[in-house]
């Protein structure tokens, strides 16, 4: 009998494809804005990661500034 990746991998590595999977589908360009796009990133990343907060930052305008753009938190609506 032959034995699947999903059998020798495992629930947790399906939900990571899953998740890698949606990350892939997310389109950013003109018409999209960036901003929903990595908070549904953020989003799936928690979520596929089991984490209850995951924030995405980048560099500002000036390279030595690091700015938290994007902050998801599970038990915090507020922060998404």
């Amino acid at each position: 009998m032959a034995v699947t990746m999903d059998e020798i991998l495992g629930d947790e590595w399906r939900e990571r494809e899953i998740a890698r999977r949606h990350l892939d589908q997310l389109h950013v360009d003109d018409a999209v804005a960036l901003e929903p796009a990595l908070t549904r990133a953020a989003t799936i990343s928690g979520d596929a990661l089991h984490v209850g907060r995951v924030g995405i930052s980048m560099r500002g305008p000036m390279a030595s500034e690091l700015r938290c753009d994007v902050l998801v938190d599970r038990d915090d609506p507020s922060l998404r």
